[in-house]
């Protein structure tokens, strides 16, 4: 089965939002985007999978979690992609 450049791409913009989130723990959007040096508005479209934040923002939201950026911006698996268990 063929897997589309969109599908890969909504799956993962889902899936580093759901890990920027759960990183997020008890933290506040605006609370994690003043740690981090961004709105909060644009961590809450992160969060929602909406937005593809460019390298700096990906690195200074995994600098403000502690985390490493490959662990949080990981790429999805393809049984992801296809809607499958990870």
């Amino acid at each position: 089965m063929s897997i589309t450049h969109e599908e890969i791409a909504s799956v993962w913009l889902r899936r580093c939002g759901e890990s920027v989130r759960a990183e997020r723990g008890d933290r506040s959007q605006t609370e994690l985007a003043a740690a981090a040096g961004v709105s909060s508005p644009l961590i809450s479209l992160i969060e929602a999978g909406a937005m593809n934040p460019s390298p700096r923002v990906r690195l200074a939201i995994a600098d403000a979690l502690d985390i490493e950026p490959g662990d949080l911006w990981a790429w999805p698996t393809l049984a992801e992609i296809r809607g499958g268990a990870a």
